[in-house]
């Protein structure tokens, strides 16, 4: 079992993953997420509510992601990474919950902003503390 230094550690190196790379990806993959949700919902019907809501998705997808990936995701991909072999059902399950998070961006970003915003706090706090 790990002792508490020790996850405290991995949480760090965990957070410490998101970075400037990291939402540039994410806007990437929710850019992907928005022209295929785009010729799923907008085009069928050519609503523009629909529009409206696959542009914020689009905006909010990363924040959304951040909360997945500070929780599971970033541990279940170092898992996969650490696989000899491939499971191509491990990668179906992240995408498949990548589209989720893009369809439920909405309720679930404000929590990763707030995750931001108490991580930028908390460091501001720190770094304060240790200049004195």
């Amino acid at each position: 079992m790990d002792s508490p230094a020790s996850s405290s550690n991995t949480s760090s190196q965990l957070a410490n993953q998101i970075t400037k790379k990291y939402f540039l990806k994410s806007y990437l993959g929710s850019l992907i997420l928005a022209v295929f949700a785009m010729f799923l919902f907008y085009w069928d019907e050519g609503d523009f509510s629909s529009l409206t809501y696959i542009i914020v998705s689009f905006i909010l997808f990363p924040f959304a992601k951040l909360i997945f990936d500070v929780i599971i995701g970033f541990k279940l991909k170092e898992i996969i990474d650490n696989q000899t072999f491939v499971t191509h059902y491990a990668y179906q399950l992240i995408y498949i919950v990548y589209l989720l998070l893009f369809l439920f961006s909405l309720p679930i970003a404000p929590f990763g902003i707030l995750f931001l915003i108490i991580r930028a706090l908390y460091r501001w706090n720190k770094k304060r503390k240790e200049d004195k």
